[in-house]
């Protein structure tokens, strides 16, 4: 039984991620996660400071989706880790996920 285990597993080894997957895999693990956590932050910080804010995290996080910025960032970030396995990845995810973070709260 530990022949086909071991067959599997060095075919998910071996079989590279597809670019799509990859974009999907960040969009999941950074950009929403990031956008997300910048959106609320930006609601509490205007709140702490006493201002009302008529937007909502979701049109916040809908405006920093669409800005010019990010499709640069996923592509930037897909062939940062297009060789590397799955544990690498998520290590460079959380430090792109800071990167994503402080440059999303502004100034």
């Amino acid at each position: 039984m530990k022949a086909p285990i071991l067959i599997l597993t060095a075919l998910l080894i071996s079989n590279p991620v597809s670019a799509q997957d990859l974009r999907a895999e960040i969009s999941d693990e950074v950009i929403d996660r990031c956008y997300n956590a910048a959106a609320h932050f930006r609601l509490w910080q205007a709140r702490r400071d006493g201002h009302r804010i008529p937007l909502t995290a979701a049109s916040i996080v809908a405006e920093l989706k669409q800005a010019e910025h990010t499709e640069p960032f996923i592509a930037k970030l897909v062939e940062t880790v297009r060789d590397e396995d799955r544990e690498t990845r998520m290590r460079l995810y959380d430090i792109a996920f800071v990167e994503c973070f402080l440059s999303s709260v502004g100034e």
